[in-house]
């Protein structure tokens, strides 16, 4: 029994549930007879003037914010369809409203052109999602500061969104966490990963092309779209998640923005997303193998000790599909008889029921964090049984030797050894 043994049979065990196949955005809709979206400010006193609700086709509505002074950035899908396309020309498709605030009369603008947009989109929230709009006519506005260095780790964030109410728009300020290698997003494992995750953060539709806010009021990111289980590669419920694109991977010139950072992604397929969350797993497993062959090396010994003249005995691996529990078990080291070591004349001798045996099994339980974060335990299950066996098959080439309910065809060594 060795720790190679174990280590190469636990890298098989994260096969993971299948992605569901649609994107929850978070674009929402209004009434057909509205001629511009109707935005006012929860807190005048803190709301950022550089914000607005975006109207497009006089139906749906999401979020935007100043760049420029004369450009808007959101999300690609945000856009009509026919419009997700440099060049395009969204006058009278699409309007922004930015509310009356401290300081501010309300403004409204109107879309001139696409300016610049992300890669085709993918059914999966993993993916940049992101828009530049350029306006017919330069606001009164303060455009913000985009800082394209990433995002850390458990770093605390400033989301101003813009949340649908019938056909008003509430213009409110949120703070969220984010999360990295997080099984909620797999693929944010550095600062400047494409998507990031946001968990809690409280999101709903509408709050597409949110702008998301360092603490020096700096944007980092805008919301994608909040988090459900049908996106997550896990089937708990209990987390509230927002993924976001990363101003880090931003290349567009034209806006002063030059990408130099390779460890940027276009959007991933599924099959990607759930080999990145194996990989996760595995790595998190990694630290507990030391101690995991250390336990079960010293129950095989025991078991062989109990049963030194009758039985040897292998390794039994059971991996284990994670199936997103609060807590499941993903990998158990048992054992089983590999052959018989007592001679066929030996063993007539014997009684039926030869001896009780007592060892235990270990195993590890995967559990999630308060933010999705894989957190793997060493657990233990005992196991205590009689092995017994019928003297009627010792005519035959294997023996069925049973422990408790469990029955095994075993052979003998040396006619093993004999072949």
């Amino acid at each position: 029994m060795t720790k190679k043994t174990i280590t190469a049979a636990l890298i098989l065990f994260a096969a993971l549930p299948s992605w569901s196949k649609s994107k929850t955005s978070s674009t929402a809709s209004i009434s057909e007879e509205a001629t511009h979206y109707k935005v006012i400010c929860e807190n005048a006193d803190d709301c950022h003037p550089a914000v607005a609700g975006l109207l497009a086709d006089d139906s749906s509505v999401c979020t935007s914010v100043l760049v420029k002074d004369d450009v808007m950035a959101t999300n690609l899908h945000c856009l009509p369809e026919d419009l997700r396309k440099e060049g395009a020309l969204c006058k009278g498709r699409i309007s922004f409203t930015f509310p009356e605030s401290k300081g501010h009369p309300e403004e409204i603008a109107e879309c001139d052109h696409v300016l610049s947009v992300s890669s085709a989109l993918k059914d999966t929230p993993l993916t940049p999602d992101y828009a530049f709009l350029r306006l017919k006519h330069k606001t009164l506005r303060t455009p913000v500061v985009i800082n394209n260095q990433g995002v850390a780790n458990n770093e605390k964030l400033t989301i101003y969104k813009v949340d649908p109410h019938e056909d008003v728009g509430l213009l409110r300020k949120v703070t969220c966490s984010a999360a990295q290698k997080s099984m909620l997003n797999p693929l944010f494992l550095t600062p400047q990963s494409s998507v990031i995750s946001l968990v809690p953060c409280d999101i709903v539709s509408g709050n597409s092309g949110s702008p998301i806010f360092s603490s020096a009021n700096e944007v980092k990111a805008l919301v994608n779209s909040k988090g459900l289980p049908a996106d997550m590669p896990i089937s708990v419920d209990r987390f509230d998640v927002a993924f976001a694109s990363n101003f880090s991977c931003l290349n567009i010139p034209s806006l002063g923005l030059v990408n130099k950072n390779k460890g940027c992604l276009d959007s991933q397929d599924r099959a990607s997303i759930r080999n990145a969350s194996g990989i996760l797993v595995k790595d998190s497993v990694h630290p507990l193998m030391t101690s995991l062959t250390k336990n079960v090396t010293e129950q095989f010994k025991l078991i062989h000790d109990q049963t030194r003249n009758i039985l040897k005995w292998e390794t039994d691996q059971k991996d284990i599909p994670y199936n997103g529990d609060d807590k499941s078990e993903i990998a158990k080291v048992g054992f089983k008889p590999k052959c018989i070591s007592a001679s066929r004349e030996n063993m007539r001798k014997m009684q039926e029921e030869i001896m009780k045996v007592k060892y235990s099994e270990w195993g590890v339980q995967l559990a999630l964090d308060s933010a999705g974060r894989p957190n793997p335990q060493l657990a233990s299950t005992e196991v205590s049984g009689t092995l017994s066996f019928s003297k009627e098959d010792l005519k035959k080439t294997e023996v069925a030797i049973k422990l408790g309910s469990t029955y095994y065809s075993v052979p003998f060594c040396s006619e093993i050894a004999a072949k």
